[in-house]
């Protein structure tokens, strides 16, 4: 940062869940000498604020789904601290819909594929899976096309929280995942659509006992567990999605990593992310390849799992992400 230049102030919206970027980014982007002050604002349930004070705020869950809220509504909840002169926002997706009444600019990240956008009069437009460039240019032809910045912008991983010295008890292939995922979302059909091929292969693999398989409840701390001391990790993301932070957090904990190559652009996007078949990962392409994988026989798994830590330290962290939006604000002219 140039001597002399002002210090930014920065607030994250959304949800409080252990998938939550904004809160992560904004633990992470106050330790950066451009920011002065950044802040959470959870949309859900309380407003946290970071560097030098800390608030909880009950808020009333008094909206409707299909209601889009001011963003001054937490300003007028919020304790007197809170309300500072901003230089950006960030809006993370999250089940609520916003509309900018601050006059502060805006950057919105869809996070998810089976949803719609919560904002559409965003300033910056981020989004986590490729699918959203074709969905967002057919659904939402008057903001893709009006001349807004948009970026494809990954999430990441906090590297520290995930390191362990358990042992590895779980022996073979696993699969972990929350138990109600296919009883509660096969009720709706785009998240149905989403988990379709998640099913299908999990099925596949335990009803030829090729993986142990741990549903687990909402705590995620189970899962977290679970994956440290798992052998290996069987990582299915969903349908287009690829990128999901599974493969992160299996690469942190050591554990290694046997993903499932949708196709030709899940491929393409993994060689981009930086996955490569043997070296950090273990691919595969039909679910009858678990068949002979599920052994681990002849697999390099210290030396896979070492690439995995050293990959996704150097690239996928909450500093890269901190540091790939700082420059975006920067192309913009925020900061």
């Amino acid at each position: 940062m140039e001597a002399g230049a002002s210090r930014m102030n920065i607030v994250f919206i959304g949800s409080p869940y252990v998938n939550s970027t904004s809160r992560a980014m904004a633990k992470e982007i106050v330790k950066f000498p451009e920011c002065r002050w950044a802040g959470f604002i959870d949309s859900f349930r309380f407003v946290e604020k970071y560097c030098r004070h800390y608030s909880n705020v009950t808020m009333s869950k008094n909206w409707k789904e299909d209601q889009a809220y001011p963003l001054s509504y937490f300003w007028k909840i919020a304790p007197t601290q809170i309300k500072e002169d901003f230089d950006v926002i960030f809006i993370e997706q999250n089940g609520f819909k916003f509309y900018n009444d601050s006059g502060i600019p805006v950057v919105y990240y869809h996070r998810d594929i089976p949803t719609p956008l919560f904002m559409e009069d965003m300033d910056i437009l981020l989004y986590r899976f490729k699918k959203m460039e074709r969905v967002i240019s057919e659904e939402y032809p008057q903001i893709w096309n009006n001349g807004i910045y948009k970026e494809r912008f990954l999430n990441g991983v906090d590297v520290d929280d995930f390191k362990h010295d358990l042992p590895k008890i779980y022996e073979g292939i696993n699969w972990i995942g929350w138990r109600k995922t296919f009883e509660f979302f096969w009720k709706i059909p785009n998240q149905k659509e989403y988990y379709t091929y998640v099913k299908e292969i999990v099925d596949y693999a335990r009803k030829n006992i090729l993986i142990n398989y741990h549903p687990h409840g909402i705590a995620y701390s189970e899962a977290k567990r679970i994956l440290k001391q798992s052998e290996a990790v069987l990582v299915i993301p969903g349908n287009e999605a690829y990128v999901t932070r599974k493969i992160y957090e299996a690469a942190a904990t050591k554990t290694l990593i046997v993903l499932w190559v949708q196709n030709k652009e899940a491929e393409d996007t993994f060689r981009e992310l930086g996955l490569v078949h043997n070296k950090n990962c273990i691919m595969f392409r039909k679910k009858e390849e678990l068949k002979e994988l599920s052994s681990l026989k002849g697999i390099d798994i210290e030396g896979i799992t070492l690439e995995a830590y050293k990959w996704v330290s150097e690239n996928h962290t909450w500093k890269n992400r901190c540091n790939e939006l700082m420059e975006i604000l920067k192309k913009n002219g925020i900061t």
